[in-house]
């Protein structure tokens, strides 16, 4: 064993013995995500050839689309590059002393850049962020794309930074105790919740896909249960998925590599899709990086999209993940602006109260129907689900206009979600809630794919919930 691992795993394995004795809250300003501080740079395209170059092939591979032009890869002039490194306090780069040299833990970069696309008469602004990890390694992480129609080169920065920047300029900071609410908002009466029959619906699903934990290098399990994964999702082909428990994981996959996001973009070609990180994990010091965290898939265009962080106790030994809530606009052709949210609640009933707070807060600045998915690790007699239902006050707060799809359409159905590999479903922990001030979406239908199967032939360990909207 060479010094540096010594070393390394020496004070990490005492430090992981003190973790839970940090009291309080992280100071999120300080970290991208949790166990994460990145330095942010700008570098050229120039620079970045080789990572746009890898975006474009990309494209290529699931859209039919035109040679892009030598014109359109000069358009990226500038890209945000993010240097991630490991920071046990989450504070600043954890760092080791090695013949009189500190060293930080680096695992890798964040490429985060638009690129316009024409052909012919119509250009489309592609939004990408690549992870690099190991060096020359590259990953999708997300991939979302608008058409403009008829090119206007002048107008081709502005609105690929407009199309990143939007949403965070409408919402204020979730963590504020005052939040934006539109001037209009309490003049409006809540739509009374109904099962339509129109047609021409839309489908959401909800699906935590247990990240590979479970499995060791070789073993073979993970790519057969992705196999039957991969069935649920061919044989639904729901419009929007929002995923849970979504790892890159350098020591694991099997042979199918180790980041779930090109295993799901491999099975979902033609969407545009988000992924945020929440997490990376204290052992990837010494197995390599793993990070792990939530993801939206969408058939519809992706207009805009945000994450935030969500409250964590480090002195809770239940709390010692970071959890994130995704926000992503999806611009539906006869809908117009929808919200989807997804997030995995903490384990933590203290950081499960804040967060579901944090969430309301957040949602009560959005326009549009708003659609909020996860593993909120919580059953619907607890109080954070007591207030998501408008049954319950937190932190002076009390929700209004949200549903809980399932209660109100099966009140007298457990719905149970949770634990199908155990082979005895006993909870319902997975959720979709609707708020629908705004516009003239529908619910249509909800259900509980309880045929995915048990044991082992369990996708996961927990079952998927989709809802039909028109």
């Amino acid at each position: 064993m060479s010094r540096f691992l010594t070393i390394v795993i020496t004070t990490i394995v005492t430090n992981i013995n003190v973790a839970v004795t940090n009291i309080g809250e992280p100071d999120y300003n300080k970290i991208l995500y949790g166990g994460v501080f990145s330095l942010e740079e700008t570098e050229s395209a120039f620079e970045c050839h080789h990572i746009i170059q890898f975006a474009v092939s990309h494209v290529k591979k699931r859209y039919n689309l035109c040679e892009i032009s030598e014109k359109d890869l000069k358009e990226v002039s500038i890209i945000k590059k993010l240097t991630v490194f490991y920071t046990r306090n989450e504070e600043e780069p954890y760092k080791v002393n090695i013949s009189g040299t500190l060293r930080a833990f680096n695992f890798g970069t964040l490429h985060k850049f638009s690129l316009p696309w024409r052909c012919g008469q119509n250009i489309s602004i592609h939004n990408f962020t690549i992870a690099t990890y190991p060096e020359e390694t590259h990953h999708v992480y997300t991939h979302t794309f608008v058409s403009l129609g008829e090119p206007d080169s002048n107008n081709i920065p502005l609105l690929a930074k407009r199309e990143t920047e939007e949403i965070n300029s409408k919402v204020e900071e979730p963590r504020c105790s005052k939040t934006w609410i539109p001037s209009d908002l309490l003049m409006l009466k809540c739509r009374r919740f109904c099962k339509s029959e129109c047609g021409n619906a839309f489908t959401v699903m909800t699906y935590n896909i247990w990240n590979t934990n479970t499995y060791s290098n070789n073993d073979a399990k993970y790519p057969a249960r992705f196999k039957l994964l991969k069935k649920v999702l061919v044989r639904e082909i729901p419009d929007i998925v929002a995923f849970q428990e979504v790892r890159y994981e350098y020591s694991k996959g099997g042979t199918l590599g180790p980041n779930q996001m090109k295993h799901l973009s491999d099975i979902l070609k033609d969407y545009q899709f988000v992924y945020a990180p929440a997490q990376l994990d204290i052992y990837s010091i010494f197995n390599g990086k793993t990070e792990e965290g939530v993801a939206v898939f969408s058939r519809f265009p992706i207009t805009a999209h945000n994450t935030f962080l969500l409250f964590r106790n480090r002195s809770n030994s239940a709390d010692l993940h970071q959890r994130v809530c995704l926000h992503v606009q999806i611009q539906h052709p006869q809908h117009g602006v929808v919200n989807i949210l997804t997030s995995h609640l903490s384990l933590s009933h203290e950081a499960r109260e804040e967060s579901v707070v944090q969430i309301w807060r957040y949602i009560k600045g959005l326009r549009g129907p708003v659609i909020l998915t996860g593993d909120f690790n919580a059953e619907p007699q607890e109080k954070a689900l007591r207030f998501l239902q408008g049954i319950e006050s937190l932190r002076g707060e009390k929700t209004h206009c949200l549903a809980d799809l399932w209660a109100c359409t099966f009140p007298q159905s457990e719905g149970f979600t949770f634990d199908s590999v155990a082979g005895e479903l006993k909870k319902r922990i997975d959720y979709i809630f609707w708020r629908n001030i705004f516009g003239d979406l529908q619910m249509k239908d909800i259900r509980v794919l309880e045929s995915t199967g048990k044991r082992s032939k369990a996708a996961s360990d927990h079952l998927p919930v989709v809802a039909s909207f028109c």
